[in-house]
Parts: structure tokens; C-alpha cells; sequence
């Protein structure tokens, strides 16, 4: 039990084999490296994301000076292009949960390095903090597999 002076807690000490996390932290490869302002990636995040539904997914994809930010829903499609130094792009997009995304984004100011991985494993780094988030599969990958499975 732990007393701060005014709120009691406590925590349950357990026995067992959990995951490496660490590992993931520091063997992390970025194959990929994009640096940007964090508060213009969260706002072209949230302007797309209004066509969010759920099960949503936003897309970034690469250009020469440009992260690109995009969605697309049967209603349409909302792209917003972010201006970034791009050190290596890859030639694909990979996509994203969008709460996700910005819920990390809310947590840095400032500028930002975005590394990527070659399957989309995404860091957001800044300082001495980073942020790791897994990727999605694309929308027609998704789609299709789910309609497998029914």
C-alpha cells in the first residue's frame, strides 16, 4: 500500500513470465525516418478524421516534403498533406487507429521524429520519450477478411 498524503493505493505483486516490453523499446529499427511538427500532424489527424465511423483507420503515405494524411469511407475521402523533412520514405502507406495516433500526439510539442519500421511499426520519439504503435492492415485487406469470416 503506498500513501501519497492524500489518496491510499495499492498494487498486487504477481508471479510470471510477461512480455519483454523493454526489448521492443530498444531493438526497435527504424527503417524509415520522417521529422515534423507534432501539432500539425494532430490537426491533419483530426480534420480527416471526420469521416471516421467505427473501425476507422487514417493513411499516412510519403512524399518528397510531405507526410500525407488521408482517409477514405464510402462517403468520400479527406487528404491532408503535412509539411515534414522526409529523410527516407518507403513506396507503400501504412495506416493507423486514429485515436490512437492522436492520443499520443497530445502527449508531445514540438517537433517530432516519426521512425517506421518496414512492416509500419511506428515510434514517435521526442526527447528522451517515445510512443510505439503497431499498424493496421489496409481497408481492403481488412474488408476482405472479415467478409471471410462470415
Amino acid at each position: 500500500m503506498f500513501w501519497n498524503g492524500t489518496l491510499l493505493f495499492s498494487a498486487r505483486l504477481m508471479e510470471g513470465k510477461y512480455p519483454n516490453t523493454g526489448a521492443l523499446l530498444t531493438n526497435f529499427q527504424g527503417e524509415y525516418s520522417v521529422n515534423l511538427a507534432a501539432e500539425a500532424l494532430e490537426s491533419a489527424i483530426s480534420s480527416v478524421s471526420v469521416m471516421g465511423a467505427e473501425g476507422f483507420r487514417v493513411a499516412l503515405s510519403f512524399g518528397e516534403h510531405e507526410l500525407h494524411v488521408s482517409a477514405e469511407t464510402a462517403q468520400g475521402r479527406a487528404a491532408i498533406p503535412v509539411k515534414a523533412l522526409v529523410l527516407n520514405a518507403p513506396d507503400r502507406t501504412f495506416y493507423y487507429n486514429y485515436k490512437i495516433l492522436l492520443k499520443y500526439l497530445r502527449l508531445v510539442s514540438g517537433n517530432v521524429t516519426l521512425d517506421f519500421d518496414a512492416n509500419g511499426l511506428l515510434a514517435i520519439r521526442t526527447g528522451g520519450t517515445q510512443y510505439i504503435q503497431s499498424p493496421l492492415r489496409a481497408p481492403n485487406q481488412a474488408a476482405g477478411q472479415s467478409q471471410n469470416a462470415a
